[in-house]
């Protein structure tokens, strides 16, 4: 009795670290992501309640904010809401035009790549996904979502990661 005792307390003691860090997203997903700078001494909790805004006039990301929402709880238990308040939400999924279209500058037309790419940013005010189309928004959360671990309360170490795909097709 005591020496079964003795091994399951040594077990949890050499165990305890990874119990600890399950709860810490890991940004090496497949395929990995083309640009990556992570800051992991600086981390951003993500818990139940928390929100997720987006622009509830378009359907593409409205569903993508839908499916985000529905992921994380199903693989962490964390519960989002969604909003349409940035200034509240956890996670921000925004469309936005890039600074050389915003300043009215002729660009060369995008590659379907170019309109895919996506920014995701993760720092002390949340998760940002910044793109050009609904889609780019979608591949930045399915690279959220890769990274995402298993259990809850879940620590976004700090980081912006730039990707696009690297092919035009899909099988």
């Amino acid at each position: 009795m005591h020496k079964s005792l003795k091994i399951w307390s040594v077990f949890l003691i050499v165990s305890m670290p990874l119990f600890l860090w399950a709860g810490r997203a890991d940004y090496r997903v497949i395929p990995l992501p083309q640009s990556m700078q992570a800051d992991t001494t600086k981390v951003f909790t993500l818990q139940s309640g928390m929100g997720i805004a987006y622009d509830a006039d378009n359907a593409e990301i409205a569903r993508t904010a839908q499916l985000l929402c529905q992921w994380v709880e199903l693989q962490t238990g964390i519960s989002l809401q969604l909003t349409p308040s940035a200034k509240k939400a956890a996670i921000r999924l925004i469309v936005s035009v890039f600074s050389a279209e915003k300043k009215g500058k002729k660009t060369a037309s995008l590659t379907d790549q170019q309109l895919e790419a996506y920014t995701l940013r993760v720092d002390k005010n949340g998760v940002t996904i910044n793109a050009r189309q609904a889609v780019g928004i979608f591949r930045g959360a399915q690279t959220l979502r890769k990274s995402l671990p298993t259990t809850g309360p879940v620590e976004l170490p700090f980081v912006t990661i730039a990707d696009e795909p690297r092919f035009s097709y899909r099988r």
